[in-house]
């Protein structure tokens, strides 16, 4: 009569294929998952910009701005002093450009953990970028940012995302309001 069943030597094998497959999968697990943090960071600060797009167009009223002003345009900006967050904004006073205390704030939006920015367009020269969408038309006013308030028009701006292991994703928004993810 013979026995059915496995060998000692036949699960050994088993036992050390299953092993090497999980080291394999573990050791990959933490870039992948960052990769993926950084790729859904710059698909959020896209969707962001999309955003004040769409308040601009909807020509949403905004109840922060001082005096019951209807703003004409709604942005973002990005500090290279806050390398974690990005702010919304209403464009209050309806210049098309960022004024510190004139413009009001619509949020700040962290990043997620361990993803920075990096650098926007016009870094060094400049510590901030605006991207602002104004109706009816929508146009778009982007805006490097001196620390002294001072604009210098762009027809492009991007700003680049960064993880701990150094890849990068960068977000682009041209003149016509197009926005890429590279």
């Amino acid at each position: 009569m013979k026995k059915k069943g496995f060998t000692l030597l036949e699960l050994l094998v088993v036992i050390s294929i299953i092993t090497i497959i999980t080291g394999i999968v573990f050791i990959n697990y933490r870039p992948a998952q960052q990769q993926l943090a950084l790729n859904r960071a710059a698909s959020k600060l896209a969707q962001d910009i999309r955003r004040a797009q769409e308040m601009a167009m909807s020509t949403r009223a905004f109840t922060s701005c001082s005096g019951g002003v209807q703003p004409s345009g709604y942005g973002l900006i990005s500090d290279t002093n806050q390398p974690t967050a990005y702010y919304m904004f209403a464009d209050c006073n309806n210049n098309q450009k960022w004024d510190f205390g004139v413009d009001s704030s619509a949020g700040k939006i962290n990043l997620e953990k361990d993803i920075t920015i990096e650098a926007h367009s016009g870094t060094p020269t400049y510590q901030f970028l605006s991207i602002i969408f104004t109706s009816p038309d929508p146009a778009v006013s982007i805006c490097h940012h001196a620390s002294s308030g001072s604009c210098t028009a762009q027809t492009s701006g991007w700003v680049r995302l960064r993880n701990t292991d150094g890849k990068t994703r960068t977000v682009t928004v041209n003149q016509v309001g197009q926005i890429e993810i590279d």
